[in-house]
């Protein structure tokens, strides 16, 4: 289980202890502002730590 989940617009993000998992949905063409919103909610919610993103 997901140590927590965040709903986007374009994707939901499944965060594990060391990994996020992203759900795009149907239909959504992802651009740079997105992957920018992405990479800030990922670093905020590790912290500095490594992770990956799948």
């Amino acid at each position: 289980m997901p140590q927590e989940s965040i709903d986007l617009h374009f994707t939901t993000l499944h965060f594990y202890e060391n990994y996020v998992i992203s759900q795009p949905k149907e239909g959504v063409v992802i651009d740079y502002s997105e992957v920018a919103d992405v990479i800030k909610i990922c670093s905020e919610f590790y912290d500095n730590k490594k992770f990956v993103y799948s």
